[in-house]
C-alpha cells in the first residue's frame, strides 16, 4: 500500500451466547497489546459482503452463510510507528459452528503468516482487560444495534 492511502477494511463480531470472538494483537513498535475482531482488507473488485465472508473463512475457518452490516467506523491510528487510516465496515454474525464455540481460545492466522490468539469475551470481560478495542467506536456501535 502506498503512503497516505486510506484502506477499506471489514471486520466481523462473531457472537456466541453473549460472547464475542476477539483477537489479541501487539503493536510491534511499542509492544502495546490491543483487541480487535477478525477481518481484513477488501480486495479490488470484491464487494464488502464477499470480503467479510472470505476474511472470516481465512482467519477463523468458518463459512458464514451471511453477516449483517452494522455500520462503518473511521479509524486513524498509529501502528508499527506509522500513521494509518482505515474505513472499517463492521459486521456481526452468530457463530453456528459448535467446535469453534466450544473452544475458549483459538489461533488466527493472518495473511502475513503471523499467528495470533483469539478468545471469547463478554462485554464486562472485555472492559475488565483494560485493553483498547479497535476500531475506535466499536463498542458504541454494538450498543446501538437492534
Amino acid at each position: 500500500m502506498s503512503m497516505n492511502a486510506i484502506r477499506a477494511k471489514v471486520v466481523c463480531v462473531l457472537w456466541d451466547s453473549g460472547r464475542m470472538l476477539l483477537i489479541r494483537a501487539t503493536d510491534p513498535h511499542d509492544g502495546r497489546p490491543f483487541l480487535l475482531p477478525p477481518g481484513g482488507g477488501v480486495e479490488f473488485g470484491e464487494s464488502l459482503d464477499q470480503a467479510i465472508l472470505r476474511e472470516i473463512f481465512e482467519e477463523v475457518r468458518v463459512r458464514l452463510p451471511e453477516a449483517k452490516r452494522l455500520g462503518m467506523l473511521e479509524n486513524v491510528f498509529q501502528f508499527d510507528g506509522r500513521k494509518e487510516h482505515e474505513l472499517v465496515f463492521v459486521y456481526e454474525a452468530d457463530c453456528d459452528d459448535p467446535d469453534l464455540c466450544a473452544k475458549d481460545e483459538i489461533e488466527i492466522e493472518e495473511s502475513n503468516g503471523e499467528r495470533l490468539p483469539a478468545r471469547w469475551y463478554t462485554v464486562p470481560e472485555l472492559i475488565a482487560t483494560g485493553l483498547p478495542l479497535f476500531p475506535d467506536g466499536l463498542l458504541d456501535l454494538l450498543n446501538g444495534r437492534e
